[in-house]
């Protein structure tokens, strides 16, 4: 076990797990903020207390951030989970460096572009996230059958 938690390929999986939690947490309190600065609240108990005013819907800029926090939520836990899977399954150093990087740096650009309404930025950085999690997949199900 110790061999493993000090092997490159799990400490780079571990350190971009690590960049994108804080990323998704990051974008949690970006739309807290928003709200807060806009003092639009969609829970009752949070305009009393903050003396802001309440919605049923929020506004284009917290919706928007909003759903991008979503996407994350539905990709990054996927990459987490095949990230560690591969790693388990014994990942090549290589391999798991290339695709850890290139998720990260298209995740991080996907939640840029998806706030700045930049289309086709926003679809390609999502396509090619998702590749990555396609070809990690691949490689876990080649090595579970390898043997």
């Amino acid at each position: 076990m110790e061999q493993l938690l000090e092997s490159t390929s799990f400490r780079v999986f571990a350190a971009v797990s690590a960049v994108l939690v804080i990323k998704m947490v990051c974008q949690a309190y970006l739309v807290g903020a928003i709200r807060g600065k806009k003092k639009r609240y969609t829970n009752p108990e949070d305009a009393k207390l903050f003396k802001g005013e309440r919605g049923d819907t929020d506004d284009e800029t917290v919706a928007r951030i909003s759903r991008g926090h979503r996407n994350s939520l539905e990709n990054e836990p996927l990459f987490i989970l095949l990230g560690l899977l591969w790693v388990l399954q014994g990942a090549d150093t290589q391999a798991i460096q290339i695709y850890s990087y290139t998720f990260l740096g298209f995740r991080v650009l996907h939640g840029l572009t998806y706030g700045l309404k930049l289309q086709p930025w926003r679809t390609l950085s999502y396509t090619v996230a998702s590749l990555c999690l396609i070809g990690m997949s691949v490689q876990i199900l080649m090595g579970a059958f390898s043997h």
